[in-house]
């Protein structure tokens, strides 16, 4: 079995968050999930903090009276709970506003979508990058 792929990120990702706690990301290399298909991919993205999820929220946007928050977009897919360890490791403070703000995120199976012009692809460990 191959080791996983990881991506740095180099770029303040776009998102609810706040800034700072966005800007957080920015250097940590995150090992990306596993998926079906080869990433990056285009999936359909929402916000984290779900104020959009309501079911109000969802049948005023199926009835066409608000906006669609949903936009496809391509990603590198992460698992949270591995995204949020990291995270804690270089700052406990924004790992802890995940924790906060976020819970329904820390669960196995939940995921992050980082936007792909955020993050730079890294070579498999052990892997002969020729010369």
């Amino acid at each position: 079995m191959s080791a996983l792929k990881q991506i740095r990120i180099i770029d303040v990702p776009p998102g609810e968050a706040p800034a700072s706690i966005r800007g957080a990301w920015v250097g940590l290399v995150l090992p990306l999930a596993e998926t079906a298909y080869p990433q990056p991919v285009v999936s359909i993205t929402v916000g984290v903090l779900g104020k959009h999820r309501s079911v109000l929220a969802r049948l005023k946007r199926l009835l066409g009276a608000a906006p669609m928050e949903e936009q496809p977009s391509i990603g590198y897919i992460v698992n949270v709970i591995d995204a949020i360890e990291v995270l804690r490791a270089s700052s406990p403070s924004a790992a802890a506003w995940w924790e906060c703000h976020t819970p329904h995120l820390l669960a196995p199976g939940r995921r992050f979508s980082f936007a792909a012009h955020c993050c730079q692809e890294l070579k498999e460990a052990g892997a002969v990058v020729p010369v």
